[in-house]
């Protein structure tokens, strides 16, 4: 009883099927007559209207007949079969296919470029040992301002062994390499025992540091850095126990290091810290000028070790009274190898590849817009081999099929996309990393990046072709749909209706992006146009690295740094020259506590810091800084004579209150320290932006003649600085060749103008600011075109009842408010759905933004003028068309 059953609905399926192609016939010449009648009607000849009726009515019986052929073929054979047929589908619609690929290629490509980006910065292999379980360490000043590690906090925090598993110390110095022409600077940092170990590197030549060469007095050995090694040495393999003289003092190379390690901070030499923490002077114990990092034990968050450090540190309090109001932080071996201290760059990053993502998804909503409008004219086709037994699933890998070669096309395209901005984005990346530079910078195309290229763009195609596949799927009446205009059946309001909430989604998405790169735009206006305090156009600066083998006494150096200006102020295009021991904008700026006399600070634990900069006679004119009251730093200020400082209005504000600062007295260090003498102050200036970490805000400066540092006999790095009167750049040399014919061995240093050193501070918000710009953009040129099509279908559905206004007498400006209508409120109901994302945005965004509101009317107000602009840009071509619909031609349609 059950297979007959079944036999019996087998037989009927057939029958029915049979009888839907015979009606199906009938139907097709009936359509095919009717297609000759109207094209006479028209005014073709009867041959052409044959013609142009037999190609129109073609494609769909060459479907039956297809449909007729494939009923038992296979899977393998119907994959196939789907394949060829997308792809003349996809030929035969050459304006449709480029402009979903190019779509597809750029959502793809900018998402790519950026898994490239993110891997290498975030998740790229640097040359340690399991880099994620290495922390660094840096002391907080009032619990925010971080600064080098001391050898006081060191000597606790390497006893900590509930979070760490080793520790180490560095500390960064200048060595001059001497030659037969002018002295090589070279970056090198002084290590302490376990260095190497902690990390988990080892040379790959030659071997480690070892503890006797730590002990003072031991001996004088060297690491060389990969890239130093193969440029001074041209890489000779023989290298180990040659012999390298810095600062004229020899050293015995012991190895070489891997290639790309350059810890801690573009480092090209190791030699070995020859102090005892425990032991070395309270002087040196208690500055902050080293480098701690630490290798977690397992087990241990950052978070916990944090927690372990912060409470080792504070419990120095109780026995230095030097170490109230310091804190302690920590961050990871891969935020420090890109500079992002603070988190600010991470954050940033983050919101980059979110607003990337974003673009992808209105690239997907595009084309998805398009597959449904285009799905409407294949209506027919689909009911047709619904008749013939097509069942959903067929219809559905039918049309997936199709979706995913666009995806795969897409991703193609996009693949060479990225490839081509890998150029581009090396030229605007806005990392300055610390370490490990050409490995975290390093955005290859490897595997990684072809399987997530591959992945989203197959991604994209499921979720691009999903929706127009279950509208599409759900046809059955094939003798309907031929008895019906095609134009007719799609133009139904709820037809419309899915292609109007995703063009909703895309304004919606657009104007998120807008407001985005709005906010950040604005945010990098406010920076690069902040008042600096000073004037920055043509400004020269270069810095002078002074050995203490070659000046051994600070009169020494000053009376060579005299020389040099006196012969730097008389070159033709030179205004004014000055030196300073830091110079504007550069990474690392030197402070120190202060004292008011007589103003004891209330709280023990409060630490007045000031940036410090020792100055020449001159600097403050060279740089521009507006003296506010008192005088500026002369030549009379010697080390014979009174001890002086200018200071800016901040630290006037910070040691005097309301009080005139003028001829009050403070100094250097703690109340009880007292190596450093009394200053008085003698003028105060405007504040000044010199303070390249701390660009966002106004900190206090102490500024000290030069001539009268009471610091030990040191080598010390003075930077110059010049304004001239034309190019800097055209000077530079001029100064260069001065500065030689007072010592030929002198190196000249970072020569740079002002305004490129402002420029790198900028870098990453101009960056971010750029792209932004640049998605924003895309994405509102991509809700355009989707609004146009929209609009456009719209039109071309509506032509019957626009002639039939218009033959009854209604004028242009109705019809067009009737489109106007129609635009309008698609953009107002993206504007409604955009309010929460522009909400997440701002959060997202506030820690990266400079004196920008989230809800700033001016930005508001230009994003609804610019959102505006486009939809009537979107909405002019088809409002255009449809005024100038010929009234019969348009009833005849209908």
């Amino acid at each position: 009883m059950r297979w007959s059953s079944k036999l019996r609905l087998r037989l009927r399926s057939l029958f029915q099927r049979d009888a839907v192609e015979r009606e199906l016939d009938s139907e097709l010449r009936f359509h095919l007559e009717e297609q000759i009648a109207e094209n006479i009607a028209s005014g073709m000849k009867p041959d052409e209207a044959k013609y142009a009726a037999s190609r129109a009515m073609g494609g769909i019986t060459q479907i039956a007949e297809q449909c007729r052929e494939a009923r038992n073929v296979g899977l393998v054979e119907t994959t196939w079969h789907d394949l060829r047929f997308g792809a003349r589908m996809l030929a035969k619609n050459p304006a449709f296919s480029t402009v979903a690929v190019l779509t597809l290629a750029v959502g793809i490509g900018f998402n790519t470029m950026s898994f490239s980006a993110v891997t290498a910065l975030l998740f790229g292999g640097l040359p340690v040992k399991d880099p994620d379980r290495l922390v660094l360490g840096e002391a907080l000043r009032e619990g925010f301002d971080p600064a080098g590690t001391s050898q006081l906090q060191y000597t606790v925090l390497r006893g900590e062994q509930k979070a760490f598993a080793s520790t180490a110390l560095s500390i960064d110095r200048s060595f001059l390499l001497r030659g037969n022409t002018e002295a090589e600077q070279v970056h090198v940092a002084a290590v302490s025992p376990g260095f190497f170990e902690t990390l988990g590197t080892a040379p790959i030549l030659g071997r480690d540091l070892s503890r006797e060469e730590s002990r003072p007095g031991g001996p004088a050995a060297v690491l060389l850095a990969y890239g130093f090694w193969q440029r001074r040495f041209g890489g000779d393999p023989n290298v180990i126990g040659q012999s390298l003289v810095l600062d004229d003092r020899s050293y015995s190379v012991v190895g070489v290091m891997p290639p790309g390690f350059d810890y801690p901070t573009r480092t090209q030499a190791w030699v070995a810290l020859e102090v005892d923490p425990e032991t070395a002077p309270m002087q040196l114990r208690t500055a902050h000028g080293s480098i701690f990092v630490a290798r977690l034990r397992e087990g241990v968050s950052l978070l916990q070790a944090a927690q372990a450090s912060k409470e080792s540190v504070r419990h120095l309090e109780q026995q230095f009274p030097t170490e109230r109001g310091w804190s302690y932080g920590l961050l990871t071996m891969r935020q420090w190898s890109i500079g992002d201290d603070d988190g600010r760059m991470t954050r940033a990053i983050v919101v980059l590849v979110l607003a990337i993502g974003l673009l992808l998804l209105i690239c997907c909503v595009n084309v998805a817009n398009l597959l449904l409008v285009r799905g409407v004219v294949r209506e027919g086709e689909l009911a047709i081999r619904v008749a013939l037994g097509a069942s959903s699933w067929r219809i559905a890998q039918q049309l997936l099929t199709e979706g995913a070669m666009l995806a795969f096309v897409g991703g193609a395209a996009g693949l060479l996309l990225a490839w081509g901005m890998r150029p581009v984005f090396r030229m605007l990346n806005p990392i300055q990393p610390h370490s490990f530079g050409e490995v975290a910078t390093d955005f290859r195309m490897d595997t990684r990046v072809f399987i997530f290229c591959f992945t989203i763009s197959i991604l994209s195609g499921l979720m691009f072709s999903l929706l127009p596949t279950l509208k599409l799927v759900k046809l059955r009446n094939v003798i309907a749909m031929l008895r019906q205009r095609e134009h007719r059946v799609g133009g139904t309001a709820a037809r419309r209706g899915w292609l109007r909430a995703l063009v909703v989604a895309e304004i919606a998405i657009a104007v998120s992006l807008s407001f985005g790169g709005a906010l950040l735009t604005k945010s990098f206006y406010g920076l690069a146009g902040l008042d600096l305090g000073f004037r920055p156009e043509h400004l020269l600066t270069m810095q002078l690295p002074l050995s203490v083998t070659e000046y051994p006494h600070e009169t020494q150096k000053v009376a060579f740094l005299d020389r040099v200006l006196e012969r730097v102020r008389a070159l033709p295009g030179v205004e004014a020259a000055g030196v300073t021991t830091s110079l504007p904008m550069q990474e690392f700026s030197p402070d120190t506590v202060f004292t008011v006399e007589g103003r004891p600070p209330r709280n023990p634990s409060d630490v007045p810091i000031t940036a410090l900069r020792h100055v020449s006679p001159g600097y403050a004119e060279t740089l521009g800084l507006m003296l506010l009251e008192g005088r500026m730093i002369t030549a009379e200020d010697r080390a014979d004579t009174l001890p002086v400082a200018v200071i800016t209005e901040e630290m006037a504000r910070q040691a005097f209150g309301d009080g005139d600062p003028i001829g009050k007295r403070l100094r250097r260090g703690r109340q009880q320290d007292t190596i450093y003498p009394w200053l008085v102050v003698v003028g105060v200036v405007r504040d000044a932006k010199e303070d390249r970490l701390n660009f966002r805000i106004a900190r206090p400066v102490l500024y000290i003649p030069y001539a009268q540092r009471t610091n030990p006999p040191s080598g010390v790095l003075m930077g110059l600085v010049v304004r001239t009167t034309a190019d800097p750049s055209v000077t530079a040399n001029f100064i260069r060749t001065s500065i030689h014919d007072i010592n030929p061995y002198e190196p000249v240093l970072d020569v740079s103008s002002m305004d490129a050193m402002l420029n790198s501070v900028l870098s990453s918000d101009r960056f971010s600011a750029r792209v932004m710009a640049m998605l924003a953009a895309v994405g509102l040129f991509l809700a355009a075109i989707g609004l146009y099509s929209v609009i456009a279908y719209s039109v071309t559905q509506r032509t019957g009842e626009i002639g039939l206004r218009m033959a009854l007498g209604a004028q242009p400006r109705s019809v067009i408010g009737l489109i106007a209508r129609e635009g309008g409120a698609l953009v107002g109901f993206g504007l409604v759905v955009s309010l929460p994302f522009m909400f997440v945005v701002a959060r997202l965004l506030s820690s990266v933004l400079f004196s920008v509101s989230a809800g700033d009317p001016a930005i508001l107000l230009g994003i609804v003028l610019l959102l505006t602009f486009v939809a009537l840009t979107a909405c002019f071509v088809p409002t255009m068309r449809a005024i100038r619909l010929d009234p019969l031609r348009a009833l005849r349609c209908e």
